[in-house]
């Protein structure tokens, strides 16, 4: 409980198994839904502790494996091949995204945008070196159906000594505004030197923008307690909400609470 309110726990995680004999045997359909259950009842315990988003994480990936280890075998229903814990825990990541983006009520985003949002909700926004493991980001974009190679071709994702840094507007020197929510918020961001005119065209031309913004403001007062506390990348989005009419309340979580 020391824990609580700081930063996260650094994790190794470590599948350690041997085979279950005489346990009963599942079908993925029914086992996914009981996947399901204990990783929103466990990242609801997580919450409740205080614990670090990015920990809740390591208590889902315990949940989903005690659910799976149940078992003898789970199998597929359809090819009648055996599920592997790997896909147990991409079914953990699934779980984890949807619920962070219904609780921000910004279901409407994009694929990219929605990795944007749970990167910067899970791991925050790190230096190069202090960047999460290449794997496990990898993991979270294949869980979103992203391809995490073709996102770093386009300079989002940075791979770095086996991390995976999420590039800011500062380090893309050209987007294409119109190709994601995310291109359309550092579009943005990078256009308000240029004033009020230059951000409302970007707005028109990807308005989902909004959208992520407001995400990314909520999710950090997740993570940091309050506007005073936001890094630098974040305090450019409040700014911009700012520039686009819209008052960002300190201590502001929910986004029904937004006026513009």
């Amino acid at each position: 409980m020391h824990q609580k309110d700081k930063a996260a726990v650094r994790y190794t995680l470590v599948l350690a198994c041997e085979p279950r004999v005489g346990g009963p045997e599942g079908w993925w359909s029914e086992v996914r839904r009981e996947v399901r259950d204990r990783v929103l009842e466990a990242r609801e315990r997580a919450r409740r502790l205080g614990l670090p988003p990015v920990d809740e994480l390591v208590v889902a990936f315990g949940a989903a494996l005690g659910v799976y280890s149940g078992y003898e075998v789970v199998l597929d229903d359809e090819s009648g091949g055996e599920v592997d814990p790997v896909r147990v825990l991409d079914e953990a990541r699934r779980v984890l995204a949807d619920a962070v983006v219904e609780e921000f009520d910004v279901g409407g985003l994009d694929e990219r945008g929605a990795f944007y949002l749970l990167y910067r909700y899970y791991y925050g926004y790190p230096s190069r070196s202090g960047s999460p493991d290449w794997e496990e980001v990898r993991r979270l974009c294949l869980a979103l159906g992203l391809d995490p190679e073709g996102l770093e071709g386009e300079g989002l994702l940075v791979r770095y000594r086996g991390r995976a840094y999420l590039a800011t507007f500062e380090d893309r020197e050209v987007v294409d505004p119109s190709a994601s929510s995310v291109d359309g918020l550092h579009a943005a961001l990078r256009a308000m030197k240029e004033g009020l005119e230059a951000v409302e065209r970007v707005v028109e031309e990807r308005p989902d923008l909004r959208l992520l913004a407001r995400g990314l403001v909520s999710a950090g007062y997740e993570r940091y307690g309050d506007v005073e506390g936001f890094p630098r990348e974040l305090s450019n989005v409040v700014r911009l909400l700012g520039v686009l009419g819209e008052e960002v309340p300190d201590g502001q979580r929910r986004l029904d609470e937004w006026t513009g």
